[in-house]
């Protein structure tokens, strides 16, 4: 993941005055070889880390699924919004993964 400049400048002072969101979307700048599913998972927390009252993640974020998974496809007039979460995707581990971000940032 590249920033320009002033992504750069901004991200650098947020960080600077302790920006968890940043931070955490920070990391991925670190390494070329993160996979969607490490990107994913660092959105996640950056949505629980923010200071919002309240986080709304996309079920295939928490999932790491790819584009195919899609809710709906911008400028498509049909097939739109027909997705579902299949049956047994919804595990302990990806609810192991949330309660350990709910304690961790106080949600």
């Amino acid at each position: 993941m590249k920033f320009t400049p002033v992504l750069r400048f901004e991200l650098d002072h947020s960080l600077e005055k302790g920006d968890k969101v940043l931070a955490i979307i920070a990391e991925l700048e670190s390494g070329a070889e993160e996979t969607a599913k490490k990107v994913a998972e660092k959105l996640v927390e950056a949505a629980y880390a923010s200071e919002a009252r309240l986080a709304v993640v996309p079920v295939q974020d928490i999932l790491a699924l790819n584009g195919r998974h899609r809710m709906n496809l911008p400028g498509t007039p049909e097939g739109n919004w027909s997705w579902r979460v299949k049956a047994g995707k919804l595990n302990d581990t990806a609810a192991e993964r949330l309660l350990a971000l709910v304690k961790k940032y106080g949600r």
